[in-house]
């Protein structure tokens, strides 16, 4: 891990990134030893599909990912960052009055992103399928949705971070 936190400030990444789960302990303590410092919790969530008509229009991907930069409030994690999300070719959109989402469909409709009032976008992605949410900030407003729902936390995270001082 030092290797590799040197070879990266060698190229000038300022920040890394990880999460480790709630119940890796030992991982936990590596990490914060090594300088990381946890910067939030994150949740996996898992949403059994459910029949009725949608609430939110599909719109392309692009237009949905415009609105969410527009109404977003926080820092997305790295798996749903504007930069990943971007570089799928399957990504679709949903868009209500107030609000977005980003969104694949596989063998489960998987969340990248969502701004907004999250309600009407979260029962309009279950009526495509099980629906997937990775690393959604556990205090986030569509958590309190996602568990009014059903919905049940598949893992829980810490995500944090190293900002290795400059030499």
């Amino acid at each position: 891990m030092r290797a590799l936190h040197e070879q990266a400030r060698e190229r000038g990444v300022r920040r890394v990134w990880l999460e480790v789960i709630v119940e890796n302990t030992g991982a936990f303590s590596l990490y914060e030893k090594l300088g990381y410092r946890t910067v939030r919790d994150v949740e996996v969530w898992s949403l059994p599909a459910e029949d009725g008509p949608p609430e939110a229009r599909e719109v392309p991907a692009a237009d949905a990912h415009a609105r969410i930069r527009e109404l977003r409030s926080d820092r997305e994690p790295w798996q749903r960052a504007d930069g990943t999300v971007e570089n799928y070719r399957d990504a679709r959109g949903l868009e209500t009055d107030d609000g977005a989402a980003v969104f694949r469909v596989g063998s489960v409709v998987q969340l990248l992103q969502l701004a907004g009032e999250p309600g009407p976008l979260l029962r309009s992605l279950r009526r495509l399928g099980s629906l997937s949410v990775l690393n959604l900030p556990a205090d986030d407003r569509a958590a309190a949705v996602l568990r009014s729902l059903g919905a049940t936390v598949v893992v829980r995270q810490h995500e944090m971070l190293l900002e290795p001082a400059e030499h």
